[in-house]
This record gives C-alpha cells, sequence and structure tokens, in this order.
C-alpha cells in the first residue's frame, strides 16, 4: 500500500510515498497548462495520463522517507495511533500471531488477477476500509473527548464504478473516493481522497496507480476552489499479514488522517469560511464575501490561480471585487508592490489589500512541506507560497466580448496602448500576456446588482506576477523569445496576437460560447494542438506560424465562421512578427485599426449557428 498527496501549484505527493515538483524553475512559465474560466471549461477528451506526465516531466521526486509521517504528524492527528493500533487488537480486527500482524477480515480478493471487471475486489477493499473508519470514530480522542456528532462521517464508495464523477474536466474513475455525501450527491467538488486499486505491486502496475492517482488529484484541484494540496491512495495488492509493526502503524496513521484530521490537514484552505451558504475570506482586516468563482487553473504545477467575484460582507450591494489567490514564486518581487508602481495606468486594477494566506500549519509555502526531501533533489525548484490579491474594479473573462469589433478593440489596441504605457512610464514588462489575464470591464454604479450605469467597455490587464522592472527600451526581434533568449517588451506585443488566434478557435461566437466541434485530441491531428495542450510552445510557434502554407493549412481551417473576415487580419499580423525583422506597436495597431475599421457596426449571431 502506497500513500502520498497532490499540492495545488506546485507539488504532488504521490500514493507512494513519492513527492511531485513540477518544474516551476521557468521564468517565466510558458503558461498554465488548463486554465480554463468557470463559465467555459475545457473537456479533456485526450489521455490525461499523458497531459500530465508532460506537464510534470522530470519533476516527480519518488519514495520520499518521512513523508506519511510529515503529512500526519502525531500533534496533527486527534487520536494516537499507538493507541488506536493496541485498541484494533483488543477488538479483533487485528491479530498478533508468532508470523506477524494479520487483518482478521480476509482481504486476498485484492491481490486476484482474472475477472477484475466485476467491482468485487473494490466492494471488498470499501467494506474493509469502512469497517476501520467506523471503528476509529469511536476511538478516544487524545483530548479525551469524543467526535462531535455534528461532523459529518467519511466514508468510502465504489460509486465511480458506474460511471465518471461529475464537475470535471476530464472523465476519470477513482476505484474507491472518501466523501461525506450520499453517492447520489457525488461529484468531484465533493471527493476528498481516492484510491487506486491494483491486484500486484509490479513496476508496470504501481506505475499505473501512479499514473492514474496523479489524475484523480488534477480532478480535485480543478473542481475545487478551497483546495490547497490533495492526498491520494494506491494499493497494489494486499497482504493481510503485515510483518513489520512499522508498516502497520503507517497504514492505520493514514486512516487516521483522511477520516479523522481536519479538513486542512486533509487539504482545504480553512481561511475560506462558510456560514449559512455565505463563504467570506478576511484580508488586512476587511471581510469579503465570495460571490461568485471567476476561474481556477486547471493544473498542478504553476500559480494554480483562482479567482473570485466579491463583495465587502458589510455591504453586500456595493462595490464588485476581485479577489484572487495564487502560489508566488518567493525569488520574485511581490505582485502587490509592482501593483502599486504601476498606480495611476487606469486599465490596470487598483490594489485593495493583499496578504500571505495562512492556515497556521506551515502548508502554505512549499519550502515546509519539501522539509522531508533531500535539498539535492529541489535544487533549483522554485519556492511558492499561497498569497492572496484583492483588487478593483472587478472585471468579466475576455470570453464574454460582445462582438468582434469589442474584442479587436480591447485585447488589439487598448491593451497595447496600456502595455505600452507600462513600459514606457513605468518601466515595467509584463512578460505574462494571455487570454486568462486580459478581462472585460464594463463601469458600473456601485451596486454590483445594478447594470444600469454602463458607459463603456475597457479592459483590464491582470497578474503581474510575472512582471520585472525593464532597462533596456530595444525591443527586440521575437526569436529571441523563441529560442529563450530573453523577454523584452516585443514578446508581450507577440503574446496580443496569439490571445487573438486562441480565441478565434477556441470560441464559436461571442458572450462566452466555446466551440462544441473540437477538442484536444482532434487538434493534436494539426500543429495548433502542440500550443492547446502546451506540450512545447516555442516548437509550436515555430513549425504553426514561420511557414505561411503551414499557417494557412493548419491555423487558418480551425478559425470559426464567426471570425471567418479576420483571416486576412491574422494573416498581416503573422507576417509582421514572422516576416518583418523589427515589427513594432504601430506596425501592430496599424493592422488591427485597418481590419477594425472594415467590420460592421453588429452582427447578429446565435448559439444555433455553432451547430448549423
Amino acid at each position: 500500500m502506497n500513500t502520498g498527496g497532490a499540492v495545488n501549484g506546485h507539488s504532488i505527493f504521490s500514493a507512494s510515498t513519492k513527492l511531485y515538483a513540477p518544474n516551476s524553475s521557468q521564468s517565466p512559465p510558458l503558461k498554465t497548462r488548463f486554465s480554463s474560466t468557470a463559465s467555459t471549461p475545457i473537456k479533456i477528451k485526450d489521455d490525461l495520463a499523458a497531459l500530465l506526465k508532460d506537464e510534470l516531466g522530470k519533476s516527480i521526486i519518488q519514495d520520499v522517507p518521512g513523508m506519511l509521517e510529515h503529512m500526519f504528524s502525531d500533534n496533527s492527528l486527534p487520536v494516537s495511533v499507538e493507541n488506536v493500533v493496541a485498541q484494533l487488537g483488543e477488538s479483533g480486527k487485528l491479530l498478533d500471531t508468532d508470523n506477524g500482524y494479520s487483518w482478521s477480515r480476509n482481504m486476498d480478493i485484492l491481490a486476484e488477477t482474472t475477472d477484475r471487471s466485476t467491482g468485487k475486489q473494490e466492494a471488498a477493499a470499501k467494506a474493509f476500509l469502512n469497517e476501520i473508519c467506523a471503528f476509529l470514530i469511536m476511538v478516544e480522542r487524545t483530548d479525551g473527548t469524543k467526535r462531535p456528532n455534528t461532523e459529518k462521517a467519511r466514508t468510502w464508495t465504489t460509486v465511480t464504478q458506474a460511471k465518471p464523477l461529475s464537475v470535471g474536466p476530464a472523465d476519470v474513475k477513482p476505484d474507491l473516493c472518501l466523501s461525506t455525501v450520499k453517492d447520489s450527491d457525488m461529484d468531484w467538488k465533493h471527493v476528498l481522497a481516492t484510491i487506486q486499486l491494483k491486484s500486484s505491486a509490479s513496476s508496470a502496475k504501481v506505475y499505473h496507480a501512479l499514473q492514474q492517482v496523479t489524475g484523480d488529484a488534477f480532478m480535485a484541484l480543478s473542481a475545487q476552489d478551497t483546495r490547497r494540496f490533495y492526498v491520494g491512495v494506491t494499493i497494489n495488492g494486499f497482504d493481510v499479514r503485515v510483518s513489520k509493526l512499522i508498516a502497520l502503524e503507517c497504514f492505520v496513521r493514514l486512516l487516521i488522517g483522511l477520516t479523522l484530521g481536519s479538513t486542512k490537514l486533509i487539504g482545504y484552505d480553512s481561511t475560506i469560511t462558510e456560514q449559512g451558504g455565505i463563504r467570506c475570506v478576511t484580508v488586512e482586516g476587511g471581510v469579503y464575501r465570495l460571490i461568485r468563482l471567476v476561474s481556477r487553473s486547471r493544473s498542478i504545477g504553476g500559480r494554480g490561480t483562482t479567482r473570485w467575484r466579491a463583495v465587502l460582507d458589510s455591504d453586500p450591494n456595493g462595490k464588485l471585487y476581485a479577489i484572487r489567490d495564487s502560489w508566488t514564486d518567493t525569488s520574485r518581487l511581490p505582485e502587490a508592490s509592482l501593483l502599486r508602481a504601476v498606480e495611476g495606468i487606469k486599465e490596470v486594477p487598483q490594489l485593495i489589500g493583499s496578504e500571505k494566506v495562512d492556515n497556521n500549519d506551515g502548508r502554505d509555502i512549499t519550502e515546509s512541506i519539501r522539509s522531508v526531501v533531500d535539498k539535492d533533489l529541489i535544487e533549483g525548484i522554485a519556492t511558492r507560497e499561497l498569497w492572496r490579491i484583492v483588487c478593483t474594479p472587478f472585471a468579466e473573462e475576455l470570453c464574454n466580448f460582445s462582438s468582434k469589433r469589442e474584442l479587436l478593440s480591447v485585447v488589439g489596441i487598448d491593451a497595447i496602448n496600456a502595455h505600452r504605457d507600462m513600459v514606457t512610464l513605468k518601466k515595467i514588462l509584463h512578460r505574462d500576456i494571455s487570454e486568462v489575464n486580459i478581462m472585460l470591464y464594463h463601469p458600473l454604479t456601485q451596486h454590483s446588482d445594478n447594470d444600469s450605469g454602463i458607459t463603456a467597455v475597457k479592459w483590464l490587464l491582470l497578474d503581474l506576477d510575472y512582471a520585472i522592472y525593464f532597462t533596456d527600451n530595444s525591443w527586440v526581434l521575437a526569436v529571441g523569445h523563441r529560442t529563450n533568449r530573453g523577454h523584452a517588451p516585443y514578446h508581450d506585443l507577440e503574446s496580443f496576437f496569439y490571445v487573438l488566434v486562441w480565441i478565434y478557435i477556441n470560441y464559436a461566437g461571442p458572450k462566452i460560447a466555446p466551440r462544441q466541434d473540437i477538442d484536444l485530441g482532434t487538434l493534436n491531428w494539426t500543429a495548433v494542438g502542440g500550443w492547446i495542450n502546451y506540450t512545447d510552445l516555442a516548437a509550436f510557434k515555430y513549425a504553426a506560424f514561420t511557414a505561411e502554407d503551414v499557417f494557412e493549412e493548419n491555423v487558418i481551417p480551425l478559425v470559426k465562421p464567426y471570425f471567418s473576415d479576420l483571416h486576412d487580419c491574422l494573416t498581416d499580423l503573422r507576417n509582421i512578427f514572422y516576416l518583418k525583422k523589427k515589427p513594432t506597436r504601430d506596425d501592430m495597431t496599424k493592422i488591427l485599426m485597418k481590419h477594425l475599421k472594415s467590420l460592421p457596426e453588429t452582427q447578429y449571431w446565435s448559439p444555433e449557428q455553432e451547430l448549423a
């Protein structure tokens, strides 16, 4: 039996006491892999295991001694491991024989290699685990108290045998799930932990189980916006005899932690409180009510960014705020200081407050989580810390654009001008222009439930986490970025172009209308697949954009009909970035203005057109 877990935004602890540390040393990363807004989730129909393997690369650190004891330390557990082992023996559930310790329940079925489709192995594991968990609930706690009756019991279920759980970006079927809800209500939002079963501990089966539990971690972290890290388990065969007491105690420790441990012990953020269905956070003394999840990064590596729409708890009908959590690299300038530095540029949000998230368990920084890992194994891996930032005004996702004219104006002209101001006036380079960092802002009245007062569509440039002070005013050719020779203002301009391409390919029309006729598997047949999957963004740029015939044959045909009158715009933009020696901001805005003027003032579109 193996244990472990995954940490959102930076690390994974696998089921076999293995630690995954992503390639977070890149500066900045190419992109968060499956970043997706809450309103437009991308359904992954590809091989999830392969995609996650590509994301994590060689950053998986296996067989970390002491990881389980570190995750579920004695002082963090409500009951004593030694006491539970003794009581299991007294109850007859655990037998101490001449040949070692043995569970009284026969679990040989878990090692059977035939007829694995009936679910008998999963059912047997469920019955055994729930029997032990029910016993743990009755054990007197270390402080002499009993478990409060108000706490919902955590139990194991095999509900996913019938079909994959809903509310997730992929179809994944864990063998067992730990939860507090009934089977009919189960989805990925309610999964506390999972188990993947294999009949033996062969290297192939251990690796397969490891892939599966990594997928479970990805699903849970994607679906649960208060999840900091995730604990998953694999059982590769099961011997009813446990020859060493230490192995038995590890298994008991794991079950105590998962069954009785506090929610923050198994990965949840206790600083987000909930009462009467209302969730709140406190930042620099201000209490904010979380109204809606805007987006959640669907990834294991990277920053694990989460965005909410919020109001002051004391003024629920008042001004809207944007609250964002992200795991930031401690070697960089704090984003709050950069936001203060760009004050005065109207297209950048105003900072209201920021602070480090603190659950009082040391697990809001990866340095603490990785403290049991050999230092040589994590050399070069960035240390990340969970920060929470409050800004105003609140803005909507870019995919909520109302027309092509609006999209082209917001992304291609207003954003570029603001980027110019950041570089020329503040000497700050963004370095992370993407579809999730450009948002639409409709100026409103002070009332969050009142849509009157809209004056015009504006845009906001978010996430200065990877921004730097820029001292070289030469706007070098983008080939430097494609060959990893550093980042310059020109590269941000090129990123604005890629944002437009992304929107044209992924959306069928305005007002959050994701296309329905394509998936990642389809895209993998084209040069675009490498970009959409982020397997090798630099290689994709070179392959799909450098050659005109490849661009025309592989990229343009994927653009949805709604954007067909902007084919020439994309081609013109592609030409200045890949043919012109020294393209400038003026080159780009001139092209955008030309095509903007050619667009109709209004154009009817309905979702039915996507299905036509």
